[in-house]
């Protein structure tokens, strides 16, 4: 898959559109893939965007899956505390790796 649809995507997201919905379903069934997964979580902004859907009754389970299936990165689990969800983070601090702790 090319880089550049995964930013495609994301990117209408930003625009808050009537193709948002179809824009979260999209990357929720790419997002199922490890490796697309690992792309979309390295797209700059993708969590503030999905997590400004995250109440949009249509969006909702969608955005949950995606923010489940991508990749566990440190940036990431940040980014989602500072949107007040702190399971990520909270699941990071528990593994305790050496490379976590964001260079403690």
């Amino acid at each position: 898959m090319d880089v550049n649809l995964v930013e495609i995507v994301v990117r209408s997201l930003a625009r808050q559109s009537e193709e948002a919905p179809w824009s979260i379903q999209l990357l929720c069934t790419l997002s199922h893939n490890k490796e697309i997964a690992e792309r979309i979580s390295r797209t700059p902004s993708v969590i503030l965007f999905l997590v400004t859907f995250i109440d949009n009754p249509t969006c909702t389970d969608n955005v949950n899956t995606i923010l489940e299936n991508l990749p566990k990165y440190d940036e990431n689990a940040v980014i989602m505390a500072e949107l007040n969800i702190m399971e990520p983070l909270i699941a990071r601090l528990q593994e305790g790796e050496v490379e976590s702790c964001w260079g403690v």
